[in-house]
């Protein structure tokens, strides 16, 4: 994992790095070591990162957007980020960047509303 990688993924999540230090047992120096390129992140803090933040990508239908989108920011255990792309007819793709618990409940919140085909990376 390159350096700009770790930043990207915490300022995608709206981390400062004493709080991503904190989440993962290290202090702010380590991070701002890693994202620096003066030090290399170890491979089992890789693995950490790739389990600790998730990705959740469906088609929906327009009309249910709001209804999910509104039901995640109320609900959601831990919530960091949703977008969306306006795809043909009235389909949306959503995207929800969250952590793995939210992930899980994000892809069983999808699947009560009888969507099925749900990407989790």
């Amino acid at each position: 994992m390159k350096a700009i990688e770790i930043k990207k993924i915490r300022k995608t999540h709206g981390l400062l790095q004493k709080e991503l230090g904190q989440m993962l047992g290290v202090e702010q120096e380590v991070i701002s070591s890693w994202e620096s390129g003066k030090n290399r992140i170890s491979p089992a803090y890789i693995r950490i990162l790739q389990n600790l933040f998730k990705k959740v990508k469906v088609v929906v239908h327009q009309n249910d957007m709001d209804k999910i989108v509104g039901s995640i920011l109320l609900e959601a255990p831990s919530f960091t980020k949703s977008s969306s792309v306006p795809l043909q007819g009235d389909d949306v793709e959503l995207t929800v960047l969250c952590n793995a618990d939210t992930a899980l409940w994000v892809v069983c919140k999808l699947a009560n509303l009888g969507y099925s085909d749900i990407e989790v990376k």
